[in-house]
């Protein structure tokens, strides 16, 4: 019998080694995995049946399965990592605006306006960068929204110093600021339409969807040996600086 579709050279030379035989590239419908398979050699193959019935084949097949799932554990525990930076940055920025929020808008309390700006920002930044890590579709899809709302209102945003950068991040002109009209921080800030408070609302989205993701309430994008799969969108939704 031929080869077997998806098993390289080199891994049945790996699995030939493993149960102590030699696999010769000269003689390739005799070697590693073929001899399983009904393949005989001088000597005897791992295509005898003895070996068979010894459980020499079901001890490959763990081997190879083994592989699979310690590459499996491997990106599960990256992508756990990854899901739980940007929860916690998400925490992190809801945490930021919800002090904002609780600012007065008034001429007195400007200085302590754009310290709670710089805070936000600086969050807000970190949040794009650790969501466009993670391999989960409900972050990506949130950290989008994000972004888009963002986008959508960089106009009020820009009346107060704000503005959006091309990596979708924030920097704040603090000499604009310190010149912009009270109504227009007003506007930003204050009520359930404004910019900040959707802004809370869609990180302590994201964070939920980290959180559930690092918990296993979503399903990963992995296919392993048991069979199982679970659909995920991969890829960066999100712009990154070139």
């Amino acid at each position: 019998m031929a080869g077997i579709s998806g098993i390289s050279s080199n891994d049945n030379n790996y699995f030939a080694s493993m149960l102590g035989t030699k696999s010769s590239s000269s003689k390739s419908s005799s070697s590693g995995l073929d001899s399983i398979v009904g393949g005989s050699s001088a000597g005897g193959g791992l295509g005898d049946y003895a070996l068979i019935q010894s459980g020499a084949y079901k001890k490959l097949l763990n081997a190879y399965y083994s592989r699979q799932d310690n590459t499996d554990t491997a990106q599960t525990k990256a992508e756990k990592i990854n899901l739980s930076t940007a929860g916690s940055d998400a925490s992190g920025l809801n945490q930021e605006i919800t002090k904002l929020l609780e600012k007065g808008v008034s001429e007195d309390n400007r200085e302590s306006i754009k310290e709670g700006l710089k805070g936000v920002i600086d969050k807000y930044n970190s949040l794009i960068d650790s969501s466009s890590s993670v391999d989960d579709v409900k972050v990506l899809r949130q950290a989008l929204w994000m972004t888009q709302d963002t986008s959508a209102l960089a106009a009020t945003l820009s009346d107060i110093g704000i503005t959006v950068g091309s990596n979708n991040k924030l920097s704040l002109d603090e000499e604009k600021f310190d010149k912009a009209q009270l109504t227009s921080i007003s506007t930003a800030i204050v009520g359930r339409g404004s910019y900040f408070s959707r802004l809370a609302d869609r990180s302590a989205s994201i964070s939920g969807a980290a959180n559930n993701a690092v918990s296993g309430s979503n399903s990963s994008s992995m296919y392993r040996s048991n069979g199982s799969y679970a659909s995920n969108t991969a890829g960066n939704v999100i712009d990154k600086e070139k």
